[in-house]
């Protein structure tokens, strides 16, 4: 039985399910146990050293799907609306897939820090796109400081907004877009599309 297998994706995605739900510290092994159909740990621990590296390896699983999300933004030639557009789709399904789960322990916290690093510099590119295209007059290092903000707060907003049903997430598209449009000085015009472009697309999602 090789470390790579159903089994072990299995394990990933339904602890990830749990972590989810429930939070970290309120999913115990037998939780992951009994939702994956096993009686005994012997095979989970042939997998993962312990609850910790388990939750690693969720949250390496998650960053790198997510990052290729974004890599596939970035590198597609289209206009700047489409990129856009792309972008918020990607952004928006994080949101409505849940944000992330913290561990507790220190090395885990670190380990979550650092995948969030790599995300958040993906996000200021993007983001400098979208600046450029939303403001045309707006160049250089200002749409790169621009972008920076745009990232760290809308990524700070996926992390710690709860949401537990469609109210919730609409509720969420109004303070990002309120966001960006006080960070970009939106006219209203701008940020009235800017909302219908997140609701059609939130809309395609449900």
């Amino acid at each position: 039985m090789g470390k790579d297998s159903p089994r072990k994706d299995e394990y990933i995605e339904t602890a990830a399910r749990l972590f989810l739900e429930k939070g970290y510290n309120e999913t115990s092994v037998r939780d992951i146990l009994d939702a994956v159909g096993d009686s005994s740990p012997s095979v989970l621990y042939y997998y993962f050293k312990s609850k910790e590296d388990l939750y690693r390896q969720v949250m390496d699983t998650k960053a790198k799907k997510y990052i290729r999300a974004i890599d596939t933004v970035t590198n597609k030639d289209q206009e700047p609306a489409a990129m856009m557009e792309d972008f918020l789709k990607v952004f928006l399904t994080a949101f409505v897939q849940g944000g992330s789960t913290d561990a507790s322990d220190p090395e885990s916290h670190m380990f979550y820090l650092h995948l969030q690093e790599q995300v958040t510099n993906r996000y200021v590119q993007v983001w400098k796109k979208c600046v450029i295209y939303l403001i045309p007059e707006i160049t250089g290092d200002e749409a790169e400081t621009l972008a920076g903000f745009l990232a760290g707060g809308t990524g700070q907003m996926i992390k710690s907004f709860k949401a537990s049903g469609r109210a919730d997430v609409l509720v969420f598209c109004k303070r990002f877009v309120e966001y960006c449009g006080r960070i970009l000085c939106l006219d209203h015009r701008k940020k009235s599309e800017f909302e219908n472009l997140m609701l059609n697309i939130l809309n395609s999602l449900q």
